[in-house]
């Protein structure tokens, strides 16, 4: 592998954008400009195609090659271009020189036009898969391979791009440049980008080598005239022979001979032929039969599939309903038990409370009677002492003759006043005795009726509280007996598939081999 190049120049790249100018140095002599990652000169656009354009600087100029087939009505780049020739990509404007002064006019011939057959043209044979095909002429300074119609030399494989890679001739040496291609230049294995190629040596661009075989004719030799192909290149008609015999030259004996033997091969190759065509017939009714069969089992397994999937969704959309109506009766419940929870201790907060009540007042009660007894009988006492006790008197006189007569006829009225006095406060005590007594018993009336009232109330907190604990009680067995209602239908569903023979092919479908056991 050869480091020089064909020539020591560089190229010069001014790119006017829509945003910027800026100048590139591409430090070898040629360039390759796109879209592409890997392209020398790098124009990130969306209307920019990877690969748009090839340069190729010699000691003439540059030489500029289109990569891509622009739209109708603009101009192809594909020839020599100064640094005052625009070349328009997309949204921007390029201009390329080569380093150093250039002296040949522009007027020089293209690269690629043809020129006459000489001993410096190299030999490039062409091998697909392996085996060689056929062998080229280059009469072209720069050949452009690929599978395209830009392309010179076109191949026809898959593997090999529109404009694959560059063949470039100079002074009898022979170069060739990868156009970035997408399965790549290949050279013992390794992609290159840029190679000198040697006699006998080859490249690799998808499935088909190119070999560089050797150079044209002699000095000595006269170049035939250039014959026009479909690849545009010249094929060498000295190394391409047919590998059939020249019956032209034969005589008229062997001639017939020749033509007998053809005959009866052709026949036995007819023959065969129709052998094979009625082979390929039968085959190709057993093989349409087998057709109809698989198709009609397909048809039917998509069928058993679409009616498995009806049934799987119908089963699933019964059991999300019912699972929906679970959840919803099981949300009531848990709110109905919250309910009956919060009433529950509302009711046994009512009751401490009541029995607290009912205890105070049980208390007051018992301290009002304890009063109203002593009370009572601090009553009976004052009654029973006020009645017992004489009233005072003053001394009368004795009726008798020895009975002293009172002193004077006011005292007597002073005394009887007193006496009659004392007789009215004790009327009066006994009086309020009696008036207090009725009172005591009416206050006693009034806290039985209270206490009465009370013990109804807890009676009746009593009754509720039962209540509530029934209640509290019918709702978990309508839970329990919801729980074993769903249990039931489960199971009831499940015989149901079990007897239709859906257990069955959805065992088929889930296990391998289940059918076989």
């Amino acid at each position: 592998m050869a480091e020089q190049f064909w020539c020591q120049r560089g190229l010069v790249v001014v790119v006017d954008g829509p945003l910027e100018r800026s100048t590139i140095t591409v430090e070898k002599p040629f360039a390759r400009i796109g879209s592409h990652p890997q392209c020398d000169v790098y124009l990130s656009d969306p209307e920019v195609p990877r690969r748009a354009l090839y340069c190729h600087a010699t000691d003439d100029g540059v030489y500029v090659v289109a990569l891509w087939i622009p739209e109708e009505g603009s101009p192809q780049a594909r020839g020599w271009v100064d640094s005052r020739q625009a070349i328009t990509i997309g949204p921007y404007r390029i201009f390329v020189q080569p380093t150093g002064s250039i002296v040949t006019p522009l007027a020089a011939p293209a690269l690629e036009a043809p020129e006459p057959l000489g001993a410096s043209q190299p030999l490039i044979t062409v091998g697909l898969n392996g085996q060689k095909t056929k062998t080229y002429r280059l009469s072209r300074r720069l050949t452009v391979v690929g599978r395209g119609k830009l392309s010179t030399l076109r191949i026809a494989d898959g593997y090999v791009s529109t404009t694959h890679c560059v063949l470039y001739r100079e002074g009898g040496r022979l170069w060739v440049i990868d156009l970035l291609s997408a399965n790549g230049t290949k050279y013992q294995g390794e992609p290159i980008e840029v190679l000198e190629l040697l006699p006998q040596q080859s490249v690799a661009i998808g499935n088909t080598m190119l070999t560089y075989a050797a150079t044209g004719q002699s000095a000595d030799t006269p170049a035939p005239a250039t014959a026009a192909s479909e690849m545009s290149v010249t094929p060498d008609s000295s190394i391409w022979s047919s590998s059939q015999p020249d019956y032209t030259a034969l005589e008229d004996s062997e001639l017939a001979r020749a033509k007998a033997q053809w005959e009866a091969e052709r026949q036995r190759l007819q023959s065969q032929l129709a052998e094979l065509t009625e082979q390929l017939a039968q085959q190709s009714e057993q093989l349409r039969q087998e057709r109809l069969r698989l198709e009609a089992e397909l048809a039917e397994l998509k069928r058993q599939q679409a009616q498995f999937q009806a049934e799987q969704q119908a089963a699933e959309s019964y059991w999300r309903s019912q699972m929906a109506a679970l959840e919803g009766l099981q949300t009531q419940l848990s709110a109905q038990q919250e309910e009956l929870r919060r009433q529950q201790q509302r009711w046994q907060a009512e009751h401490t409370r009541c029995e607290q009540e009912l205890r105070e007042r049980a208390r007051q009660l018992e301290e009002k009677s304890a009063r109203l007894a002593a009370w009572e009988e601090t009553l009976l006492q004052q009654a029973r002492q006020q009645s017992q006790s004489p009233p005072d008197q003053h001394p009368i006189a004795p009726d008798g003759p020895d009975a002293p007569a009172p002193a004077t006829v006011a005292g007597a009225a002073e005394a009887a006043q007193d006496g009659l006095a004392s007789h009215q406060a004790a009327a009066r005590s006994a009086a309020s005795a009696q008036q207090r007594r009725p009172q005591t018993q009416a206050v006693v009336k009034i806290d039985e009726q209270s206490a009465l009232e009370l013990e109804q109330l807890s009676q009746q907190i009593t009754g509720r509280l039962i209540e509530l604990q029934e209640t509290v009680w019918r709702r978990k067995m309508l839970k329990y007996l919801a729980a074993v209602g769903a249990g039931i239908g489960l199971l009831l569903l499940v015989i149901v598939m079990w007897q239709q023979g859906y257990i069955e092919q959805l065992l088929e479908l889930l296990v391998p081999g289940w059918g076989d056991r």
